[in-house]
């Protein structure tokens, strides 16, 4: 995480609020507070705790934090609940758990800009391995509890084969990289 854009957003987010009146409500470290709002320090695994008791106060997801902008759980929530529900999703087709909320891939025919998860393995794994592996997951992706957990996070579950789920780690690839290669982006 970029320690500017973490500063950038605590500052927005705090409005003017003395540092160590905010420390002080939010049950953190002032110093801390001060080094994450003058993006002297960036947040490690160690003091995420006060990282997420700042969250909690400033009313705001870690993801909103860490990333400026919220999650797909986040998104899902507040277009349930809200009265001001969002445009569009960024998929091909509507998510199933908005079917209210056009997708941008309806009217702007081939948009889809979504995340993909998905576990792999070693390249020279005996095929017969990543056949069991794809079952026992396949299995564990069907379970009522699991896919329950799953979609309240915002996922879609989905059930494939291992080739199907290589071919679209390609697919992701290739369009990705065009969009790199078209804006011109680097490494840093």
């Amino acid at each position: 995480m970029e320690q500017v854009k973490l500063a950038a957003i605590l500052r927005k987010a705090l409005k003017g609020k003395p540092l160590a009146q905010v420390a002080v409500e939010a049950g953190i470290s002032k110093s801390l507070l001060h080094d994450w709002v003058s993006a002297a320090r960036k947040p490690s695994g160690k003091n995420m705790p006060q990282l997420k008791r700042l969250a909690n106060y400033l009313g705001m997801s870690m993801d909103e934090i860490l990333l400026g902008e919220p999650s797909q759980k986040t998104i899902i929530a507040t277009t349930r609940f809200s009265r001001s529900p969002c445009c569009r999703t960024s998929t091909t087709e509507r998510s199933s758990q908005l079917p209210d909320v056009q997708a941008i891939g309806e009217t702007v025919k081939g948009y889809e800009a979504s995340a993909l998860f998905g576990i792999g393995a070693p390249a020279k794994t005996p095929k017969d391995i990543i056949q069991k592996l794809n079952a026992e997951i396949n299995a564990v992706m069907t379970d009522p509890v699991v896919k329950k957990q799953l979609v309240e996070l915002g996922g879609e579950p989905r059930i494939q084969t291992p080739e199907a789920f290589g071919a679209e780690i390609v697919a992701e690839t290739e369009k990705w990289k065009k969009v790199v290669e078209f804006a011109g982006l680097k490494v840093e």
